[in-house]
């Protein structure tokens, strides 16, 4: 009787599962999620071949992000992928509103409205308006102020009108 060698190979692993995540911007951390089966280790990185963390990496801010995963088991052969976070921006509106003053005064502070702003963010820079200190109307403009990459602003103007002083003083 000659001895023979039976050779037991590692079984393919099944019932994993990875869903990306798409969304719109909202100031939260998101992450893909991935179903493994019972008894399964899952490791995560942000670069392919590289999977050493025990979480997932998550993002927050707009663009395109792919996540890697490792899944390992006992006995079968180890499963890798990825799947793709895609945070887009989120539509930001701002409106100026309509200011009045008197031929001679100062202007005044130059003011707007703004939907879609997650709460704890804030624009930066000013509203300016068009040259001008006679009688008339002068456009508001968006000047300087703008959202950080997460938003794509859509800006609607407004009128500064400057109206007629009363001239005083005059003898008849």
């Amino acid at each position: 009787f000659t001895g023979a060698k039976l050779t037991i190979t590692a079984a393919t692993l099944t019932g994993v599962a990875a869903t990306p995540y798409s969304g719109t911007y909202d100031g939260a951390a998101h992450t893909i999620s991935v179903a493994i089966p019972e008894g399964a280790a899952i490791m995560y990185g942000s670069e392919q071949g590289n999977c050493d963390n025990a979480a997932a990496p998550s993002y927050t801010n707009t663009g395109e992000y792919t996540v890697y995963y490792q899944v390992t088991k006992a006995n079968y052969n180890t499963v890798t992928g990825s799947a793709k976070v895609n945070i887009s921006q989120k539509a930001l509106t701002i409106t100026a509103d309509a200011k009045t003053k008197v031929y001679g005064e100062a202007d005044p502070v130059l003011t707007y409205k703004v939907e879609g702003l997650i709460e704890g963010e804030s624009l930066s820079g000013a509203l300016t308006r068009a040259q001008g200190e006679d009688v008339g109307e002068y456009n508001i403009t968006q000047g300087t102020l703008t959202a950080s990459d997460n938003y794509t602003v859509t800006f609607t103007g407004a009128k500064l009108t400057i109206t007629a002083a009363t001239l005083t003083g005059v003898a008849a």
